[in-house]
């Protein structure tokens, strides 16, 4: 599912109107909203009045002469064209011959992808459920589960740590931007076979260039238009060692001890999924890109 402008503009707060839509010359180009009050954070070409329009998501390209169509029609004001579809002019192109009572402003698909990000960065976008499993034995009952089980859908998701938080020195940070990292999903059921007793178990893990036991994370509802980038992962997992527990097991003589409940990998069940997370790719003063995963915490170097 893709991110629509309306997502983004009710992400920030921004109140919009529908009422008493504007015609357009062009068949393409179709009136979407108005801009009552402008949201949490600037945005170029936000600004109260504003009448928003969409050009659409089609692969036919959109040229001048079906923007000249457009502008001709339009009321004086400001205006802003969300497209996605490629454009074959200039941008400049067209602020050279617009009417100096109508403010035209155009956001391509490179340019949406730039406002998601600011929003997405500034801690404004708000497209995400927040969910914690605490090694549950409900999986089923969430969005999660679901999603596994639809065949076309990629699962979204990000976590909540902070780069702050990390021992990454920020004073050597030039740029950052979000990013989406391929990522692969396991659903593990088996047993922990403990010193009296056995425990089915059923477990989350997070494939990426290391392998992480999911226990909080938060699912998106929709897919920000950002670049993606894969890591080299793991070529052995030792499910063994990575699912066996230290759980506190009560004594014969009284009490309870932590005692190691050991995974058995013989009664291994696994179900996969992709996935792509939302990280942050950052760039230092002198060049190197890293990437920071808000689900681990960690910080990976890029390389090209």
């Amino acid at each position: 599912m893709s991110f629509s402008a309306e997502d983004l503009l009710k992400s920030l707060d921004v109140e919009i109107e529908k009422q008493f839509p504007l015609s357009s010359l062009s068949g393409i180009i179709k009136w979407k909203m108005r801009i009552v009050k402008p949201g949490i954070l600037n945005l170029d070409g936000i600004e109260k009045g504003t009448n928003v329009w969409h050009a659409g998501n089609g692969y036919a390209p959109l040229d001048l002469n079906t923007i000249n169509s457009w502008r001709y029609g339009l009321p004086k004001g400001k205006h802003l064209l969300i497209c996605m579809r490629p454009m074959l002019f200039d941008l400049r192109d067209l602020s050279q011959e617009t009417d100096a009572k109508i403010e035209i402003s155009i956001w391509n698909k490179e340019i949406f992808a730039q406002r998601v990000g600011e929003a997405y960065l500034s801690g404004f976008l708000q497209t995400k459920q927040p969910l914690e499993t605490e090694n549950t034995e409900s999986i089923e009952k969430d969005i999660l589960n679901e999603r596994f089980l639809s065949e076309d859908s990629i699962i979204l998701m990000t976590g909540t740590k902070k780069i702050e938080d990390t021992d990454f020195n920020q004073l050597e940070l030039k740029t950052r931007r979000p990013i989406l990292l391929k990522a692969k999903l396991e659903i593990v059921k088996g047993t922990l076979i403990g010193p009296n007793e056995t425990k089915k178990i059923k477990r989350i893990l997070l494939i990426t260039d290391r392998v992480d036991l999911l226990t909080e994370y938060e699912l998106l509802d929709v897919q920000p238009l950002f670049d993606s980038v894969e890591l080299t992962g793991p070529e052995n997992i030792d499910y063994g060692d990575l699912l066996s527990e230290r759980i506190q097991t009560p004594s014969k003589t009284g009490g309870t001890f932590l005692r190691w409940w050991k995974f058995n990998v013989e009664t291994m069940d696994v179900t996969s999924k992709e996935a792509l997370v939302l990280c942050v790719r950052l760039r230092d003063k002198i060049g190197n890109e890293w990437l920071f995963n808000p689900i681990s915490g960690n910080i990976s170097q890029l390389h090209h």
